[in-house]
C-alpha cells in the first residue's frame, strides 16, 4: 500500500500542465468511439487542495482494472476495427523505476479486464496518438519531436525520426495522410510510414479536424483540405 501511495504522489506531481501537447494529452475528455471515452476529474493533491495539475483520468464504458498508473496516463487511443484501447504512460525517465513501473505503453483487447505491456524501446514517451478510420494504421508523437507509426493496431511501433526543439500539439490521419501541427503553428503533411514532411501553412490559429477521407486544417481565414492523391484545396472561410 505504501508503495502505491508513493507512486500516486509522484504521478500527481508530474502531471502535464495545460500548456502541453493538446490534441489529446491535456484535453478534458478523449472520445474513443464506440461509446467509450476517458475524462479528467479533480483529484486530491499533496497539501490538501485541488490546484492546476491535480487531475486524473476516469474511464467510461471500460475499466482500468488494477492498473493504477492509467489514471495518470498521457493519452489514450482506440483501434476501430478490433476495439483495442492503448494508453501511453508518462515515463520519459527512470524516475519510476524504484517503484517497479517501467512500462511506456499498455493495451487492452477486452475493455480493461486485462492490460498488457506494449514493447517500447525508446526513452521518450507518447503524448498524442491517433488511428486511421477503419484500419490498424496509426501515428504517435511525443517527447523531443519524435514521430512513430504502427501498421498492426499498436502492437509494434517504428520510429520515423525526431526534431529537437519541436513539440507536436495536434495529430490527424485519414486515408494514410498524416497531418501534424507543432507549437509554432507549423502544419505538416506526410504519407503514413514515410514522414517526409511537407509544410502546408504556418499559422498560430491552425487547428486540425477530419471529415470523411480528408484532414481539414482550419485557420481564422482559410480551410485547407488534405486528401490522398490530391493537391491541397484551399478555401476562404
Amino acid at each position: 500500500m505504501a508503495r502505491w501511495l508513493a507512486l500516486t504522489v509522484l504521478l500527481l506531481s508530474s502531471w502535464p500542465s495545460p500548456g502541453g501537447l493538446r490534441a489529446q494529452a491535456d484535453s478534458s475528455e478523449i472520445d474513443l468511439g464506440g461509446g467509450l471515452r476517458v475524462r479528467r476529474i479533480p483529484r486530491y493533491c499533496p497539501g490538501g487542495s485541488t490546484v492546476t495539475g491535480c487531475f486524473a483520468w476516469e474511464p467510461v464504458g471500460f475499466s482500468f482494472g488494477s492498473e493504477v498508473g492509467l489514471s495518470f496516463a498521457r493519452t489514450f487511443a482506440r483501434v476501430e476495427p478490433n476495439g483495442r484501447i492503448l494508453a501511453a504512460l508518462p515515463l520519459a525517465s527512470s524516475l519510476y523505476a524504484p517503484f517497479g513501473v517501467t512500462t511506456r505503453m499498455l493495451r487492452t483487447d477486452d475493455l480493461g479486464e486485462h492490460w498488457i505491456p506494449v514493447p517500447w524501446r525508446w526513452v521518450e514517451s507518447v503524448a498524442i496518438m491517433v488511428f486511421d478510420a477503419g484500419t490498424d494504421d496509426g501515428v504517435a508523437a511525443g517527447d523531443s519531436g519524435y514521430l512513430w507509426a504502427t501498421t498492426d493496431g499498436g502492437l509494434t511501433w517504428t520510429e520515423h525520426g525526431n526534431a529537437a526543439g519541436t513539440t507536436y500539439t495536434e495529430l490527424a490521419m485519414r486515408d494514410s495522410v498524416v497531418v501534424a501541427r507543432d507549437s509554432a503553428g507549423n502544419v505538416w503533411r506526410a504519407p503514413h510510414g514515410n514522414f517526409d514532411r511537407e509544410l502546408i501553412v504556418t499559422d498560430p490559429t491552425a487547428h486540425l479536424t477530419t471529415e470523411g477521407d480528408s484532414v481539414l486544417v482550419r485557420t481564422e481565414r482559410d480551410v485547407f483540405r488534405l486528401r490522398r492523391g490530391h493537391a491541397v484545396e484551399r478555401t476562404r472561410r
